[in-house]
């Protein structure tokens, strides 16, 4: 029993010490041909080759 405590203590000293703030950074607007596109207040926008032809397709995930 006392090394469990033990253990919790540690582990419970561990996780605050290391513990950090989140990182974010500011968001960047989604253009295509100079024109902003707009996904959404809830859009999840998401770039990758879809139909493998070598150019990069934008997906979109939405929620409401």
């Amino acid at each position: 029993m006392n090394k469990f405590i033990g253990i919790v203590i540690i582990s419970g000293f561990l996780i605050t010490a290391y513990a950090q703030a989140p990182l974010f950074f500011d968001p960047d607007s989604i253009k295509a041909n100079g024109v902003n596109i707009d996904v959404g207040y809830y859009g999840s926008p998401y770039v990758y080759d879809w139909d493998g032809d070598g150019k990069k397709d934008l997906i979109l995930g939405l929620t409401r």
